[in-house]
């Protein structure tokens, strides 16, 4: 991996190799985006009945209940799934995708070499490459300000995103 920043000084090169042996994936609800008059609609019956306490236990009638829920909320709320959207995605083009490639192996072979010719092409790349994402982000800002008028939610989103704000509170 090239350095990041513009400094090749304090580089630790190492591979690690990982074995996971169990993936779980948690559901996540957007909560936001539930239809509550029909999951309403659908919690609406004779829970005396349904969780009677002479015949279940305590236990039984949690689970009961629980599992009513959560079959009412996969149904009338949305999940997040893999549908999630990447986060930092930029739409690079071919050409800065392959820039940014090659980038990457010069700064390999360099790394393994030390030729100073290696370094001087490495040099070039790296600052095309700069070049590229700089305009690539200039053109996004520019897109972004042009559409305020019509969208200022996508601008305030941007905003957003840039800025990070801690809010803290003083008691």
């Amino acid at each position: 991996m090239s350095p990041l920043g513009n400094s090749s000084h304090c580089v630790l090169k190492f591979s690690c190799e990982l074995h996971a042996e169990q993936s779980s994936t948690t559901i996540k609800y957007k909560l936001d985006k539930g239809d509550y008059e029909k999951l309403n609609d659908f919690l609406d019956i004779y829970w005396d009945k349904l969780l009677d306490p002479s015949i279940l236990t305590v236990d039984e009638m949690w689970e009961k209940f629980k599992l009513t829920v959560l079959d009412g909320m996969s149904k009338y709320i949305l999940k997040n799934g893999r549908q999630q959207k990447m986060k930092n995605f930029q739409p690079f083009s071919a050409e800065l995708r392959h820039l940014i490639h090659r980038k990457h192996h010069l700064w390999n072979h360099w790394i393994s070499s030390r030729k100073e010719s290696v370094h001087r092409e490495y040099k070039v790349i790296r600052n095309k490459v700069k070049r590229e994402t700089a305009k690539l982000l200039q053109r996004e800002q520019q897109r972004i300000s042009a559409e305020y008028k019509k969208n200022p939610k996508l601008f305030w989103q941007y905003l957003n995103k840039k800025t990070n704000l801690i809010q803290r509170w003083v008691l």
